[in-house]
C-alpha cells in the first residue's frame, strides 16, 4: 500500500474516533523514520510489478443472465456442489458397504 494512501485511511480512523491521538502520532513518526530509512538505503524507485490477464482458449457463444448466485454456472454454483457433494457421500457410503462386506465374510470365513 502506497504511505500516503496509508497515512490518509489511518488519519480517516483517527477522526472516526477509532484510534486515538498518542498511537497515531506514534505510527506517523515511524513511518516517516521508517520512509527516510529506506530510501538512504535504495534511493531508486521499486520498479512495477505487471500483472497480465489470461486468455482463455474457448469461446463463449451464449450469454445467461442469473439472478442469483445459486444458478451459476460451474465451479461456483451452488447446484453443482450440492451434485459434487452427493456424488462424494454417494462414492464414499459404496466404498464402506463394499469394504464392510468383504470385513463380514472374512470374519465369517475364520469361524467356520
Amino acid at each position: 500500500m502506497d504511505l500516503t494512501a496509508f497515512l490518509s485511511r489511518l488519519a480517516a480512523h483517527r477522526a472516526a474516533g477509532r484510534l486515538d491521538e498518542a498511537s497515531y502520532a506514534r505510527i506517523l513518526e515511524y513511518e516517516s523514520q521508517a520512509t527516510i530509512a529506506a530510501n538512504e538505503r535504495n534511493p531508486t524507485a521499486p520498479e512495477t510489478v505487471v500483472i497480465e490477464t489470461v486468455a482463455f482458449d474457448h469461446v463463449v457463444t451464449e450469454t445467461v443472465a442469473f439472478d442469483h448466485d445459486d444458478e451459476a454456472p460451474g465451479l461456483f454454483g451452488k447446484v453443482y456442489n450440492m451434485k459434487f457433494g452427493l456424488g462424494v457421500a454417494a462414492t464414499l457410503g459404496a466404498t464402506l458397504i463394499l469394504v464392510g462386506t468383504g470385513l463380514l465374510s472374512a470374519l465369517i470365513e475364520d469361524a467356520i
